[in-house]
């Protein structure tokens, strides 16, 4: 059995699209996660074995980079990014 995780690192995003599923925009950080909620996501990632694959989303994901290499660095998983244009 594999399991695939999808991570929403935040809704700050470099475009503001008309038919944003999130309405994610420009500098909208309201909802991004704090280091200790990156910490609790590794640890239930960590319990299961199960998991193969980690994406992420966002808002524009890619403005997480650091969060996304914290990710990277922890874990041998398959590791995939679903990014606006």
């Amino acid at each position: 059995m594999n399991i695939e995780v999808s991570i929403m690192l935040g809704l700050n995003c470099n475009f503001k699209c008309s038919h944003c599923l999130n309405d994610s925009k420009p500098g909208f950080t309201d909802f991004d996660l704090k280091r200790c909620e990156y910490e609790q996501i590794v640890n239930q990632i960590l319990k299961n074995k199960f998991i193969t694959k980690i994406s992420f989303s966002g808002g524009e994901p890619l403005l997480y980079i650091d969060e996304i290499l914290f990710f990277v660095n922890l874990f041998y998983l398959i590791i995939g990014v679903c990014k606006s244009g």
